[in-house]
Formats: C-alpha cells, structure tokens, sequence
C-alpha cells in the first residue's frame, strides 16, 4: 500500500510538469493582423518570467512592449538614442532565444485583412450565422492553437497523461467572449481535447503575454515590411533575425510562422467550397530564413 501510493505520488509529480501553458496576444496595422502564441511546460515558465520581471523591475516600468520601445511612448519617450534602445530590446530578446530550456516555443498567423474581409468573412458568416466568428483574430486563433493542442496531445501520448493546455489572454481583449464561444465548442467537436481553463488577465500580471507581445510585433513588421510587398520597404529587422533563428535544444526553430496571404486565403476557400481538404501553402523563405508558409513564392530581396 505505501510503494503504491509512492509511486502514484511520483508519477503525478512527474506528469504536471508536462502541463502546457500557452499566451496569445496580437499585432495589427491596416493590411495585416499576427496573432502570436508562446507556449511552455508550467514549470519551464517559472524561471522565464522571473528573469523577464527582474528586467523590467531594473527599468522601472510596470510591463515591456517591443511597440513602444521602439516607438518612444511611454517611459522611453525620453530615450531619443536609438542604440539605447535596442539596447534594451536585446536583452528581452535575449531571454527569449537564449532560454536553456526546449522551451517556450512559438507560433504566429499572420491574416491578409483586406482578403479575409472581402472573401473569407463573408463565407463564415453564411456556414455560422449570428456567430461572430467571421473575425481574423479567431481565424487565426485556431491555427495557434491547433500547434498548442497538438504538443500536449504528443506529451499526454508519450507520458500516458491526460494534462490539458491553460490559455491566458489579456483581460482588456474585445474576443473575450468570442473565445470562450470557440474553445467551447472545439471541446465539444475534438474527442480527448487537451484544452483546460481559459484565463482572462492584465498582461502587467504576465510577462508571458507581454512575450506574445514581442513575437506578434516583430512577426507583422516582417510580414508588412519585407515578406509580403513586391517592392520590400526594408531588409528584415535584426530583431526578427534574432528570434527566428533560434533554436529549441534538439535543432528545432523556436518560432514557426506562416502567412494566410491573399493567395493562401482564395485556395483554402476553394478547397471548402468543393468539399475537399485546404489547399496546401507554399513553403518559402525570407532572407532572415524564416519559413513562412504563403500562398506565393517570396524571393529574398
């Protein structure tokens, strides 16, 4: 009776560690919307949010976002030296790539919004009517979490577990209630779903949405800025080059992104509306060697 009730105590020790947290959090200008995912292990989040709060206690800010570093808002709008600044950025990179950890990886979406509008949202709108899911940010949504699903299914396989994903969000988010409507109804839809409690919080309270926050930034102004425009405005940010060459501890990238692009977008509508599977998006390559999945070749600039 006590070796049993040892052992079940070890295993259950053993098992939560593989208990995955994931934190979504977005980036938007007037073409495209990246939706960005970071996800961990719970107890790989522990050491990565105390070094990410011991940064920001040193700066003396309640929060970081990439967007106003860069930008000067806020407490860096005295901070006129640009180097200073990317200074700074660095060293949330830095905590990011250099983690020891295999984790957290990421995922990010990026949605053409003039496309999901004109051609997409439409046809959600006509299969779920009075929904609300015609929105990019739960289109895109889906797809990140799809990935998230899919690495605790893989942990609960390998461990013979049954652990379920945390989703945390930032409270202020408008798709509150849109998301809960959604995870709902994959629960009901995905036999043995691995999603557990959805958490609604201040991203002042979780520097893994302000982590989000950081990929999803750097994620659109690659997208905007270079992979996406015939004529690229710039070559790829550093900071971007930085987090997409990382490497998880086994060789794998740290960050996977893919494009629903205006191309990708038309050929996965057509492949529903013929009651196939999706079409396939073309893998390609930007010159920072991030694989991002569209719906045309990219040649690097």
């Amino acid at each position: 009776m006590v070796l049993a009730e040892y052992t079940t105590t070890i295993k259950a020790q053993v098992l939560v560690t593989y208990r995955y947290a994931g934190y979504f959090d977005e980036s938007e200008d007037s073409d495209i919307l990246v939706l960005a995912g970071v996800f961990a292990p719970v107890h790989h989040w522990l050491p990565f949010e105390n070094a990410w709060q011991a940064l920001i206690d040193e700066y003396q800010i309640s929060e970081f976002h990439m967007q106003e570093c860069e930008n000067r808002k806020g407490l860096w709008e005295t901070w006129t030296n640009p180097a200073d600044r990317w200074a700074v950025q660095q060293r949330f990179i830095d905590l990011f790539v250099q983690n020891p950890y295999p984790s957290p990886a990421g995922f990010a979406v990026g949605v053409d919004l003039t496309t999901f509008a004109s051609t997409v949202g439409p046809r959600i709108r006509a299969r779920h009517p009075q929904k609300g899911y015609d929105k990019p940010w739960l289109f895109a949504f889906v797809h990140v979490l799809d990935r998230m699903m899919m690495a605790q299914r893989n942990a609960n396989f390998q461990l013979g577990a049954d652990e379920h994903l945390e989703l945390f969000f930032d409270k202020k988010d408008e798709f509150a209630g849109k998301v809960n409507k959604i995870v709902q109804v994959i629960k009901q839809n995905i036999p043995l779903c691995p999603i557990g409690a959805v958490v609604f919080d201040d991203s002042r309270n979780q520097p893994a949405l302000q982590t989000a926050d950081m990929v999803a930034y750097e994620a659109r102004r690659s997208l905007t800025e270079t992979v996406l425009p015939e004529e690229p405005v710039r070559e790829i940010r550093q900071q971007w080059r930085q987090l997409m060459h990382s490497k998880l501890p086994g060789g794998q990238r740290r960050i996977c992104a893919e494009s629903w692009d205006a191309a990708a977008l038309q050929r996965n509508i057509d492949a529903v509306d013929e009651d196939s599977e999706p079409g396939s998006i073309l893998v390609v390559e930007d010159d920072a060697g991030v694989r991002w999945l569209t719906g045309r070749g990219y040649s690097a600039p």
